[in-house]
């Protein structure tokens, strides 16, 4: 079938990601799904409506259904996972006693992306899980990690400087010598804390995560 026109790229996008949830989703979702509406749509229209806003997530909630049951599997992993073992390499980092197993994978002690799981995503996902579900324990996890964190950074220095490994690879960014990543994992421990300020209310995070930016703004300055 010869085409009038070329497709443009967000057409293209529009109309792969219908086929592709059309072939994967389960029927009760597809109502939910893009259609070829949504190329029509994206082809009028540049940017969406200005006065459309985003309900505060304390104001809804999942009714049961697949979306649910995903956040419940969240959930159960998140608290699968001891506070000992997330804060092991930020305690060894700041010269504090740790007989915790690592964790494996991401916060392996050898990994120089280790810390922005263990003090970045878990702490947005505990913040996630009060926020969308009212969880306290949830709440009530995130808050004692930022406490330990906290002792962490205190036992770092007085400068603010929080992470799982030590600033020697900023050293090594500074001198363009090969490292891996280390503002990316920063970033997520800032993104982390900001979550549980904003989302539980906790003003402890709020306080790391200024000190964190006073060691960025100090590190970036010269």
């Amino acid at each position: 079938m010869k085409k009038d026109r070329n497709m443009t790229r967000r057409e293209l996008l529009a109309a792969a990601a219908a086929a592709g949830a059309a072939a994967i989703l389960p029927a009760e979702l597809r109502a939910f799904s893009p259609s070829a509406r949504a190329g029509e749509f994206f082809a009028h229209s540049e940017e969406a409506p200005r006065n459309l806003q985003p309900f505060p997530m304390a104001q809804v909630r999942l009714r049961p259904g697949i979306f649910q049951k995903q956040m419940e599997a969240n959930r159960r992993y998140l608290d699968s996972l001891p506070n000992d073992r997330l804060l092991h390499m930020f305690r060894v980092t700041a010269g504090i006693p740790s007989q915790a197993e690592p964790l494996g994978g991401w916060e392996e002690p050898k990994c120089e992306l280790r810390g922005h799981f263990a003090g970045g995503h878990v702490l947005s996902g505990c913040a996630l899980q009060f926020a969308g579900a009212g969880d306290e324990d949830m709440k009530r996890k995130g808050d004692a990690l930022v406490a330990e964190l906290a002792v962490c950074q205190k036992a770092l220095g007085a400068d603010g400087y929080l992470g799982a490994y030590p600033t020697e690879f900023y050293a090594r960014l500074r001198d363009g010598k090969k490292v891996w990543a280390p503002f990316y994992t920063y970033h997520k421990i800032l993104a982390g804390h900001l979550d549980m300020y904003t989302l539980c209310g906790n003003e402890q995070a709020l306080e790391t995560a200024e000190r964190m930016a006073g060691w960025a703004e100090a590190y970036l300055k010269p």
